[in-house]
This record gives structure tokens, C-alpha cells and sequence, in this order.
């Protein structure tokens, strides 16, 4: 395994372990190698795409992310599909951590409302449910995320 993939997987799984409270979700985050590069993928939708050149290595996003990168990494290129990065070994990927959480929390489908414990995460502030896919799929844990508590 390449060193960046690793360092780029690494932070991505500590940024999400942080934010989402919940060591289940590590099963979440996958990276793949493939010909020439490595993907790193959130709830099986890709979310950097690396790509292994002569003399350095590309890191590319999509475009709607482009925010999180402007001010944090410097941009190489942009096109209407992606925003790429140049990246080495010493790349510190924590900076991306905003990115990391955006992007995995948008692969999740936010199909279930609320789950019982609702009382117990408004108080907490927080999704309180062990269940991954309930946590992924609960639509009030956005609200609490955002300080909007119902209940």
C-alpha cells in the first residue's frame, strides 16, 4: 500500500471517528488500490480518487466540495468535474477534516427521521444510536449537528 494512501486513509478514519462518535462507522471507509492509484471510498461512493504520476501524486475531489480546499491546500487544477491537489508523503491530510466529514456524512441517505432515543439525543445534543445504519440514516441528528433541538 502506497504511503499516501495509507496517511489519506488514516486521517480521513480519524476525522470521522471524531466527528461521528462511533467506532462501527470504520467499516464505512474502504480504500482501493488500483491501476496507477487508490481510491478512497464512503459508504461504497468514492470520495478521493489518487492518482500515482512519475514525479508526484494527484489527489482529486468533486467540484461541490471545492470550498472545503480554498484556504486549506493549495488547488492545482478545477475542472466542472473535480478539484485536485498535489500531495507527497509529508501531505498532512488532518487539514481535510471538514472534507472528510462533509463528504462521508453526504454518502449517507437520510431516510429515517428519528429513531426512539430521540428524547436522549436531545438532551446529549448528539445521535446517541449504536446502529450504523440508523445513525447514517437519522435525519434529526443534522438538527442537532446544526444546534437545532426539537425535543
Amino acid at each position: 500500500m502506497n504511503s499516501i494512501a495509507t496517511n489519506l486513509y488514516t486521517a480521513a478514519k480519524t476525522a470521522i471517528m471524531e466527528d461521528f462518535h462511533s467506532d462501527e462507522l470504520s467499516k464505512l471507509i474502504e480504500l482501493r488500490e488500483i491501476l496507477n492509484g487508490a481510491s478512497l471510498f464512503f459508504n461504497g461512493k468514492k470520495a478521493v480518487g489518487l492518482t500515482y504520476l512519475k514525479t508526484f501524486t494527484r489527489a482529486t475531489i468533486d467540484v461541490q466540495y471545492r470550498a472545503f480546499l480554498e484556504n486549506v491546500i493549495e488547488i492545482e487544477k478545477s475542472t466542472p468535474q473535480g478539484v485536485s491537489f498535489i500531495c507527497s508523503p509529508e501531505t498532512d491530510f488532518s487539514i481535510l477534516k471538514d472534507f472528510f466529514c462533509a463528504a462521508f456524512d453526504n454518502s449517507c441517505s437520510k431516510d429515517i427521521g428519528c429513531c426512539s432515543r430521540y428524547k436522549e439525543c436531545s438532551a446529549q445534543g448528539k445521535c446517541l444510536n449504536d446502529n450504523p445504519e440508523i445513525f447514517l440514516g437519522c435525519y434529526y441528528r443534522n438538527n442537532l449537528k446544526n444546534g437545532k433541538i426539537f425535543y
